[in-house]
């Protein structure tokens, strides 16, 4: 569906992550960054008329790791850049806080489908793997207390590669790391010429996620309708209907439905402009307080007709491609886009 009118689809995580408000913990810092990074990516990034899809959780915890090595001028600009606060060490608890809350997250709703199977319910829980490595040249002096601290609170084991005498074989390994870590979904992460004999510290972080619906959607409700590529003709693609209460919120300018996942703790937010040429005008108002304000929704039921999310092949949504438009006065979305169903 190329040439289609770009979707705001900002977060794999960010504004969904601080929908889990009834997790005790201080991951408050770690989420509202994420958040400001989103935004920050995609004015930087939303220029033209192509679809876009970030993870900034991904970018921000690589980042993370880096800012926790910075100091002097560095560490003020990447403080500044990342919305951080100058301790390092504050940053990387609160991210450790995120990190653990998301793999609880993982835990609950493997043991609710457990139990659901045992009643012939669906049994298919969210799947996450986050995972950070560093890959470092061999025999090269890093401070240990850094070391000590990405291990702690990131879980970034130590690798060493030799880049120095093949950069393109240590190139060739971290993608395969990053291909295991993603079930395959993200290959050739790294280009063979993107390392050379000067490199001497790889920072990286793959996060993989499948998430079944709280309540799946029937395939017997699917149907073409119409939808509207840039703001214009409308195009008769298929759409799937749903009829449930979902978080819902009125705002100026545009609407925001939220769509829970398994266990209810992780949710899929959509922001639809009123207008069908309304994008525009939504992102250049858009903040990471009205992102972390509409991620808050799951006590606002409304009932609506809502469409599916189409499953696309993995590396669509890594390397920025996904496809879709909005269709007039319905809260109607189609798309396609990596591990979302």
């Amino acid at each position: 569906m190329a040439g289609m009118k770009r979707l705001l689809i900002l977060q794999l995580f960010g504004a969904l992550v601080t929908a889990m408000a009834h997790a005790a913990t201080n991951f408050d810092l770690a989420a509202k960054a994420t958040n400001e990074l989103a935004v920050d990516l995609q004015r930087q990034f939303a220029t033209g008329n192509e679809n876009l899809c970030v993870s900034p959780y991904s970018i921000q915890s690589a980042l993370a790791m880096t800012f926790a090595g910075a100091d002097g001028d560095t560490r003020t600009e990447m403080a500044r850049v990342l919305h951080f606060p100058s301790d390092a060490r504050a940053v990387a608890g609160s991210f450790a806080s995120l990190q653990h809350s998301l793999e609880e997250m993982s835990v609950k709703t493997a043991e609710l489908a457990k139990k659901s199977k045992e009643f012939g319910g669906p049994s298919e829980p969210i799947t996450l793997n986050i995972a950070n490595r560093l890959f470092a040249q061999k025999d090269y002096d890093f401070r240990q207390d850094y070391l000590s601290l990405v291990k702690q609170n990131y879980g970034a084991a130590f690798e060493p590669l030799d880049f120095v005498a093949d950069p393109a074989a240590a190139a060739q390994h971290i993608n395969k790391w990053v291909a295991d870590q993603t079930r395959d979904k993200i290959r050739d992460l790294i280009p063979a010429d993107a390392l050379n004999k000067l490199t001497r510290l790889v920072l990286a972080n793959a996060l993989y996620l499948k998430a079944p619906w709280a309540d799946p959607f029937s395939e017997k409700t699917t149907q073409p309708e119409p939808f509207h590529v840039r703001g214009g003709a409308p195009v008769d693609l298929p759409m799937m209907r749903k009829t449930a209460r979902f978080g819902y919120a009125k705002r100026e300018g545009f609407a925001a439905v939220s769509l829970p996942y398994a266990g209810d703790d992780l949710r899929f937010l959509v922001l639809l402009p009123d207008n069908v040429d309304g994008l525009r005008a939504l992102e250049s108002k858009l903040t990471a307080h009205a992102l972390a304000e509409c991620a808050k929704l799951e006590g606002a039921g409304r009932r609506g007709a809502f469409a599916k999310v189409q499953s696309r092949a993995a590396n669509d949504c890594a390397r920025g491609k996904t496809s879709g438009a909005w269709n007039e006065k319905r809260i109607r979305y189609s798309a396609r886009q990596r591990e979302f169903r």
